[in-house]
C-alpha cells in the first residue's frame, strides 16, 4: 500500500501527464488550423495562375494568320515550289529551309524543316513535285 506522500506524487504526476497531453492535442489542433489555412490560401492562388495559364494558352493557339489579319505575300508551298523549279537539281528540305531563309523568309521556330516538308507533300499531292528520296524533293517539268 502507498503511503500518503507517494499516493500525492503519483496523482501530480499523473495529472502533469493529463495536462501536458492536453497541451499537446492544442497544438496539434492549432497547428492543423494553420496548415488548413495556409492549404486555403494556396488553393486560392493556384486557382489564379492557372486563369492566367490558359488566358496565355488561348493567346498563343490563335493562328498567326487571326492575329496579323490577311497573309501577305506568297505561301510557303509556292515559294517551295517556285526553288524547286529553278533548281537543276533535286533539293533536300534542310538546303530548301537554307534557300528561304536566305530570301527573309519567316518559318517556323520549332521545326522549320518539318514545314517545307509539308509543303513539298502538298506540291506532291497535287502533282507538281516528286520525292527523289528522304526527305528530298524535285519539280515536276513545266509545274
Amino acid at each position: 500500500m502507498l503511503t500518503r506522500p507517494e499516493l500525492f506524487a503519483t496523482v501530480s504526476i499523473e495529472g502533469e501527464e493529463a495536462m501536458a497531453a492536453q497541451d499537446i492535442r492544442q497544438t496539434r489542433a492549432a497547428y492543423l488550423s494553420a496548415l488548413q489555412a495556409r492549404r486555403k490560401e494556396l488553393q486560392d492562388e493556384l486557382r489564379g495562375i492557372e486563369a492566367q495559364i490558359a488566358a496565355i494558352h488561348a493567346q498563343a493557339t490563335l493562328s498567326p494568320a487571326r492575329r496579323r489579319g490577311p497573309r501577305q505575300g506568297e505561301s510557303i508551298k509556292e515559294q517551295v515550289a517556285q526553288l524547286l523549279r529553278t533548281s537543276q537539281e533535286p533539293m533536300y528540305a534542310g538546303d530548301i529551309v537554307d534557300a528561304l531563309l536566305a530570301q527573309g523568309v519567316q518559318l517556323s521556330e520549332k521545326d522549320p524543316r518539318g514545314v517545307v516538308v509539308t509543303a513539298a507533300r502538298r506540291l506532291i499531292k497535287h502533282g507538281r513535285a516528286v520525292q527523289t528520296g528522304p526527305n528530298t524533293f524535285a519539280a515536276v517539268d513545266g509545274k
